[in-house]
C-alpha cells in the first residue's frame, strides 16, 4: 500500500501494554512501599522520623501520580493503535476498490491509469474519473480522521511528558 498512513498498529499496542503493566507494578509497589511506611511511623518519634515520614509519603504519591500517568499513556496508545489499523484497513479497502474500477493509488492519491483515452471513450473516462473522485474523497477522510487522532495522541503524550516532568522536579526539591 501507499497511502501515506504511517504507523504500525500492533507496535502501538505492543508499547501501550508494556506501559500499562509498567504502571500497574509501580502501583503496587507503591501500595506495598506505602503499607511499610505507614507500619515505621507508627514506631519513630522525633523530628528526622517525622521528616524522613513527609519524605516517604512525597515519594509514595510521586509514585502513584507516575503509575496513573503511564496508565493513562499505555491506553492512548492502545486506543491510537485501533485507530491506525481501523485508518489502514479503510485505505486498503479503498486501493483494492480503485484497483478493481482500474485505478491506481500513488503517496495517498487515486490516480487515473496510464494510457491513451479521450474522445473514443469520453463516457467511461468520466465514470472512471467520478469514481476517482469518490475513492479519494474515501481515502481523504481516512488520512484526516487518522491525523486528527494522532493529534489528539500527541497532546496526551504531550501532557503526560509534562506532568513526569514536573514529578521529577518535585523529586529533586
Amino acid at each position: 500500500m501507499t497511502a501515506p498512513l504511517h504507523g504500525d498498529p500492533g507496535s502501538c499496542s505492543q508499547t501501550g501494554g508494556a506501559l500499562r503493566r509498567l504502571a500497574s507494578t509501580l502501583e503496587a509497589a507503591s501500595v506495598r512501599a506505602g503499607q511499610a511506611g505507614s507500619h515505621a511511623e507508627e514506631s519513630w518519634t522525633g523530628r528526622v522520623a517525622r521528616d524522613i515520614g513527609k519524605r516517604h509519603r512525597l515519594l509514595v504519591a510521586t509514585a502513584q501520580t507516575t503509575a496513573a500517568q503511564l496508565d493513562r499513556t499505555g491506553m492512548a496508545l492502545q486506543a491510537h493503535a485501533t485507530d491506525l489499523a481501523e485508518a489502514l484497513h479503510e485505505a486498503r479497502a479503498v486501493e483494492e476498490r480503485a484497483t478493481v474500477a482500474g485505478l491506481r493509488v500513488v503517496d495517498g492519491q487515486v490516480r487515473l491509469p496510464w494510457g491513451v483515452s479521450g474522445v473514443a471513450d469520453a463516457a467511461s473516462v468520466s465514470v472512471l474519473q467520478d469514481q476517482r473522485d469518490v475513492l479519494q474523497a474515501e481515502l481523504d477522510r481516512a488520512a484526516v480522521l487518522l491525523a486528527r487522532r494522532r493529534q489528539r495522541l500527541v497532546e496526551t503524550l504531550t501532557a503526560a511528558r509534562v506532568e513526569l516532568a514536573e514529578q521529577a522536579l518535585v523529586l529533586r526539591s
